[in-house]
């Protein structure tokens, strides 16, 4: 009987610390969220922008405001501005690949191999050689298993966009 008494009780000092501390950190990442949408929010009223969209990445918010054809990119580094991309003039809207050549050996082969480096949403505006990129995978941030979600992620912005804008060209005309 004493053998059980003691098992519980170095399981419940096990156990209960470890859900203390993890709804502890739940509840730190969700003030944080918090404060980063209402950061978000307060930046899409400076810009006069009522958002129809938005997406939450590991390292910024997107925010499309499709009546006014304007893309706001918020990124959570303080270091960095947020970036108001007014898709007037856009040309093109498609899913863009990064790969690098990483060369694999072994002692009886040597061959080389495409890694995936990042994952990004490309616009093309009218006139300009530079396409905007808008990075949604990037191999140093990211794990290899966020992969499907975040190309399927930029594929339905990429329709998203591209249908919103060409939806709003067609009625001003």
């Amino acid at each position: 009987m004493s053998t059980i008494f003691i098992a519980a009780i170095l399981i419940a000092i096990i156990v209960i610390p470890s859900f203390i501390f993890i709804r502890l950190h739940k509840r730190r990442e969700k003030k944080q969220r918090d404060a980063l949408l209402a950061q978000f929010t307060k930046a899409g009223v400076k810009h006069n922008l009522f958002f129809t969209h938005r997406e939450l990445l590991k390292d910024k918010l997107l925010g499309l405001d499709a009546a006014n054809r304007k893309l706001l990119v918020f990124p959570f580094n303080a270091t960095d501005t947020e970036l108001v991309i007014d898709l007037t003039g856009m040309e093109a809207c498609a899913v863009h690949k990064k790969y690098s050549n990483t060369i694999l050996s072994d002692k009886k082969s040597v061959r080389a191999d495409e890694v995936l480096m990042q994952i990004a949403l490309k616009i093309e505006f009218v006139g300009n050689k530079h396409p905007l990129l808008i990075g949604f995978f990037d191999n140093r941030n990211n794990d290899i298993h966020e992969i499907p979600a975040l190309e399927k992620k930029v594929k339905e912005w990429t329709g998203l966009i591209a249908q919103k804008i060409a939806l709003t060209n067609s009625n001003r005309a």
